[in-house]
């Protein structure tokens, strides 16, 4: 299973093996089923077809990740790992960002692991400034933070990635969700201050408006603005 995996990911330029891949993931794919997901062997496979098509891999996630409980999320255990690692990927690439981003907070509201590079931790990661983990712009992300928090009711993880994306400083990237079979992408670095300004702004906007609001978060928006401000 391991050398399949080693080797089908490089075959991202070959249209049949994303056409191949397209077949395996389709509705009502076998890697739609727990017994198969939630194992290290069915889980590393998904992280190798990401790899090859990403798109495939993100649509199977949504409709498996969407459907599941927290106490089903939180159940996920033998192929967590590769299942982070997979969304790790996926959220790197620009085109796959929101959804993939959108899953990976799912896994991180019913985490189950205390490593730094857990679900909660690989989300958080997606926001700095500089060094993220991730190709996307900042004003996408931005969009992408104010939408949860307005989806969100458990806004703890959220919390935390606002606290990272004001964090000026101490921007370290740890390597591996770039690399696309032969492939490196990445992260995105800002083009201007202007643009860093605007991202601050908006980020510093959702603290102020959690303030206002009076929400159970409102503490913990005042501790991050004195924090980063």
């Amino acid at each position: 299973m391991q050398e399949l995996h080693d080797r089908f990911k490089y075959l991202g330029t070959s249209a049949e093996a994303v056409a191949i891949v397209e077949r395996i993931l389709k509705t009502g794919s076998v890697f739609e089923k727990m017994e198969v997901l939630n194992t290290n062997e069915g889980a590393m496979l998904l992280e190798g077809f990401a790899q090859v098509n990403p798109n495939a891999v993100n649509n199977l996630l949504a409709r498996v990740l969407n459907s599941m409980t927290q106490d089903q999320l939180m159940g996920l255990d033998n192929g967590r790992r590769y299942l982070v690692w997979t969304l790790d990927k996926l959220c790197f690439r620009s085109d796959t960002f929101r959804q993939s981003a959108a899953l990976m907070l799912r896994l991180a509201n019913a985490e189950n692991e205390h490593i730094s590079n857990n679900a909660t931790g690989q989300f958080i990661g997606l926001f700095p400034v500089m060094l993220p983990a991730t190709e996307t712009n900042l004003s996408v992300r931005l969009e992408f933070l104010k939408e949860q928090f307005e989806l969100n009711q458990n806004r703890t993880v959220l919390m935390s990635a606002l606290k990272r994306a004001l964090t000026y400083r101490d921007f370290i990237l740890f390597g591996g969700a770039e690399t696309m079979g032969d492939k490196k992408l990445e992260p995105y670095k800002p083009k201007s201050y202007a643009e860093i300004a605007y991202y601050f702004e908006g980020c510093l906007g959702i603290l102020v408006n959690e303030v206002n609001s009076l929400t159970e978060y409102e503490v913990k928006a005042l501790e991050i603005l004195e924090d980063t401000v």
